[in-house]
């Protein structure tokens, strides 16, 4: 990837922010090497690695992942034999040993769940040999602790006893000395190993001795006396022997060490990367990202994308675009700070994020182009060194993209033809932009040039876009839109701001009319986006007021529904109740025959209490119909025809002639249903009245209705609307599951529904998707029978 790319896209600071998100110094390192690639399947194997631990820290329980320290240094001093390993060396080994089994079994179980990073997991050992000698020997503040081994706390014990007698005869000494009257310097300190008391000269005479310091006036000896040189012996001796009995165990612990050394080699290198990862996880759920979706088709379409450095500012606007599919170069203008620059380093930065592996702050469902090579021109380039002028250092920029890009290639040009006089600067702007163009290449490029707006009318693959701009406030919306040149309001913003009249009517007449011309139609076409967006706003509402209308029909339909199933219960009790009777007199006449041997009599009587009992189960289903008399089952239906529908049991009025596919649409109260004709029987006589309304509202049929719904790309309350009418539908049209695929992303989306859902009334309940159905980007919702 070109060095002055990354450069001037900042790749450098995506970098920063990936290390202060690391947990150890070993991960800063891989932070900080890494670069954008061009080999798919690596940035696919690093997107998929991403993504499964960001969703790991979304929603698993806490991830055992903790700072830890660098001890390859201590793996390569073990492997020299005969070395050992300090206290401090080993409590870190046994920390990265803790931290490798705590992984072990927190990945155990989900290889299905996330195999990326389980395979990562994988690599991990528990070496539990290794941490229970070190638990045994060293204590968490590095010390060796006295049942290290039996010699060692027997060394330790007689060498306490030992300094403890050595102390009683110095402050004995020391106590000689004080009943002639106290001195702040009584006390017995250590010089060269050896416990000493401090003495004058005077005293010195008196008391033989060893002197092993003096102090700085030279009016005080730090003496051993006679009587403690052997203990002070025997006790530096306790000391080379404790000293040499640690120096065992810390050899003995390395050299188990050594036996491991490879494994604990991967160990550490998988905890780097593993940590690595994390960095990238935190990133994208900092940043709220999403993971991209990569193409090698060249084709660019960001949804809603943000700069990564201002992603997290609440006042930011996200940037939607497509560039590849049906253009190949996207002609920017508009204003001065109205977020030109902005807007061309999110498509680079965020393509170079994606080609490095990281997620990019953008909804679910944007895309980015496989791009071999990547050239970026943006900003100053002067240069006092090279004796380059902007301009000059521009064009040579521009000069290298030209002749190394191609179909693959992405560039990314600021300010095209500026710098130099403005019309020699158009027509070159021109022919750049005709030969990127003619070679496929993508393109994204910013001008103020009002010459290159008309490109996109002669040029097949050349299309406008601009930054959207309050004529009225003089301030930028910063609002992406593509199809619609912008004007640089040089003119008016100078006007508006207090220039004079003389001089901005000067400049109009300087503008000339063809610029003039073109600047009225770019304000006309916005002012018609403007009311378009307001007649779409209306739209809105009057759909939303349509829709609560159809909820309050659909709550009617759910009451007869209700009703219908009600009376089916009744009927079948009743039924059941019949048949019970029935069973208990016909045990009975069983028995009256068997007494009677069947006579003639009984069985008559059997038979006539049965024909009893089957009129009457008859005249009970007869009285579950419908009052009104049904005519005939086929018939020429006709338009006004009143009829009964088996299916809902539930009359209505034909209000067309049958489709080809047999179906006849049907008034049921207020709403209109599509219904097979074989399900109708003519009734005599006008149907019950019901509510009067003009809206009417198509049932649909199963077949209609697909069994999920994708809100990738919309806001959540667009998402709410969709959703609502969506449910209704698949309820009416007689699903029981289906699928809301709302994407990871942030999770955003995902939360708002859920929230919705938990209150809708035709829910029953709702679930994440496994993994075969999509994970947590889809939600599987359980509809209401």
């Amino acid at each position: 990837m070109d060095d002055h790319t990354l450069k001037v896209l900042e790749f450098e600071k995506i970098k920063k922010m990936l290390s202060d998100r690391c947990l150890s110094d070993p991960a800063k390192e891989l932070v900080f090497s890494f670069y954008p690639s061009t080999d798919l399947v690596e940035i696919e194997d690093k997107l998929k690695e991403n993504s499964e631990l960001k969703e790991i820290l979304s929603y698993e329980e806490t991830f055992p992942l903790n700072r830890f320290e660098d001890i390859r240094n201590s793996l390569k001093k073990a492997k020299l034999e005969g070395a050992f390993l300090e206290p401090k060396e080993l409590l870190s080994i046994s920390e990265i040993i803790s931290l490798s089994k705590s992984l072990l079994k927190f990945i155990k179980g989900k290889e299905k769940k996330y195999p990326k990073i389980y395979e990562l997991i994988s690599n991990l050992k528990s070496f539990d040999q290794i941490a229970k000698e070190i638990s045994i020997a060293v204590d968490p503040s590095g010390e060796i602790k006295d049942t290290a081994s039996k010699k060692l706390f027997s060394i330790r014990q007689e060498k306490k006893t030992l300094r403890n007698r050595l102390l009683d005869k110095l402050h004995n000494i020391l106590g000689t000395r004080k009943a002639k009257g106290p001195r702040q310097d009584d006390v017995i300190t250590i010089r060269d190993g050896r416990y000493v008391i401090p003495l004058s000269e005077a005293e010195f005479r008196v008391q033989k001795g060893i002197v092993h310091d003096q102090s700085s006036s030279g009016a005080t000896l730090f003496v051993e006396p006679l009587v403690t040189v052997e203990l002070n012996n025997n006790l530096r001796e306790l000391e080379l022997s404790e000293k040499r009995e640690i120096e065992r165990i810390l050899t003995q612990i390395t050299s188990l060490i050594r036996q491991e050394i490879d494994d604990l080699e991967i160990c550490m290198n998988t905890l780097q990367k593993l940590d690595f990862i994390y960095a990238k996880a935190k990133l994208s759920l900092d940043l709220k990202c999403s993971c991209p979706i990569l193409n090698q088709k060249g084709y660019i379409r960001l949804l809603n994308a943000r700069h990564p450095l201002l992603a997290t500012q609440k006042e930011v606007v996200p940037l939607s675009l497509e560039l590849g599919k049906d253009f190949y170069t996207l002609v920017v203008t508009g204003p001065n700070t109205g977020g030109k620059t902005v807007a061309l380093k999110t498509v680079g930065l965020l393509s170079l994020m994606a080609l490095s592996g990281l997620h990019i702050p953008a909804d679910e469902g944007s895309e980015i182009g496989l791009f071999q090579k990547l050239y970026a021109d943006i900003g100053d380039e002067q240069s006092i060194e090279t004796s380059l002028s902007t301009f000059s250092s521009h064009i040579s920029q521009i000069i290298k993209a030209i002749k190394n890009s191609d179909e693959n290639s992405l560039v990314l040009l600021d300010e095209l033809g500026a710098g130099t006089d403005p019309k020699e600067g158009a027509a070159l702007g021109e022919a750049i932009i005709e030969s990127l163009t003619r070679k496929k290449v993508r393109s994204v490029i910013t001008t103020h040039q009002g010459a290159l707006k008309v490109l996109a009318e002669n040029y097949p693959g050349i299309e406008n876009a601009s930054l959207e701009f309050d004529k009225k406030s003089l301030k930028p919306t910063y609002r992406f839109q593509i199809g619609f040149p912008g004007s640089s309001y040089a003119v008016e913003i100078a006007q508006r701001l207090g220039m004079p009249e003389d001089i901005v009517k000067k400049a109009f007449d300087l503008v000339g009319s063809k610029e003039r011309d073109l600047a009225v139609l770019i304000e006309k076409v916005q002012n018609n986006l403007e009311t378009l967006r307001e007649n779409r706003a209306k739209l809105d509402e009057q759909r939303k007021a349509s829709e609560e209308l159809l909820n309050l029909y659909q709550d009617r339909l759910k009451k007869l529904d209700e009703g219908k199933k009600e009376y089916k219960a009744k009927a079948l009790k009743e039924a059941q109740k019949l048949v019970e009777d029935a069973r208990k007199e016909i045990e009975r006449l069983v028995a009256e025959i068997r007494r009677t041997q069947a006579e003639k009599e009984a069985i008559k009587q059997a038979h006539k209490y049965l024909e009893e009992k089957r009129e009457e189960i008859i005249k009970k289903i007869e009285e579950q119909k419908i009052e009104r008399k049904i005519i005939e089952k086929k018939w020429d239906i006709k338009v006004g025809d009143f009829v009964w529908i088996d299916s809902l049991n539930i009359e209505g009025e034909v209000m067309a002639q049958p489709d080809k596919a047999g179906k006849v649409k049907v008034r049921i109260g207020n709403i209109i249903s599509s219904v097979p004709k074989e399900e109708l029987s003519l009734l005599e006589g006008e149907p019950k009245k019901e509510l009067s309304s003009g809206i009417k509202y198509q049932l649909p049929s199963l077949d209609e209705i697909r069994p999920e719904i994708d809100l990738r790309g919309m806001t959540s309350d667009e998402a709410i609307d969709k959703v609502d009418k969506y449910l209704y539908d698949a309820y009416l049209a007689g699903l029981t599951t289906v699928e809301i695929i709302h994407g990871k992303g942030t999770g955003a989306l995902r939360k708002k529904m859920q929230e919705f859902l938990k209150e809708h009334p035709k829910v029953e309940s709702y679930r994440l998707g496994e993994l075969n159905e999509g994970g947590s980007g889809v939600t599987i919702v359980k509809l209401k029978e």
